[in-house]
């Protein structure tokens, strides 16, 4: 009883109805992946690469480095790499959950930095607007290396990467996500995001 007098469950109970009703949850294709922070290597690795493919593709990274995104905030303990993995086996009407212990495809990524020692990666262009978080005695963090597989690019796994990004931040005590994009992407971080 107390919690359906709780507004917030309330609240997520509708959502749940109404992503229930447009049948995004019946979608094989959506339910087959995975949400998590990397915790191997090899996911590591694969999220990496996938951030170089995707940064080469519109010119924010040269063709002929090594192919891997990695920078120093990467080495920082506290920073997470969050990934999306599709398991084709989970599209089956009867999957074979033993076939889940092998690795599946990275279709998408998100790295979280938050403020260290290092600073964050946007103070190179914008340190001012960074630093008035710190005065105001905010933790700020910072998004980087975004990349989506695009097959999967219908499939909302940006939403759901940045929704997995925005409960650990909180949880962290992160007070405010900053990411810095190119000019044609400003609009799509404001109106989709709520990015000022």
């Amino acid at each position: 009883l107390d919690k359906i007098k709780n507004p917030k469950w309330r609240e997520e109970k509708r959502r749940e109805i109404r992503l229930r009703r447009s049948h995004l949850l019946e979608n094989p294709e959506e339910v087959a992946v995975t949400y998590k922070i990397a915790s191997s290597r090899s996911e590591l690795d694969h999220s990496f690469r996938l951030v170089w493919d995707a940064y080469v593709k519109v010119g924010l990274q040269a063709p002929d480095t090594p192919p891997i995104r990695f920078t120093k905030y990467h080495l920082m303990p506290s920073t997470k790499v969050f990934v999306a993995i599709h398991r084709a086996e989970l599209e089956k009407e009867k999957p074979d959950y033993g076939k889940l212990k092998q690795p599946g495809q990275i279709v998408g990524t998100l790295t979280l930095v938050p403020d260290s020692a290092f600073g964050l990666p946007m103070e190179e262009v914008c340190s001012d607007s960074v630093n008035l978080i710190r005065e105001e005695k905010g933790l700020p963090a910072e998004v980087i290396g975004l990349a989506v597989n695009p097959e999967f690019r219908s499939h909302n796994v940006m939403m759901y990467l940045y929704k997995l990004m925005f409960e650990y931040a909180r949880l962290c005590g992160v007070t405010d996500i900053t990411c810095s994009v190119t000019m044609r992407h400003i609009r799509f971080y404001q109106t989709m995001l709520l990015f000022e």
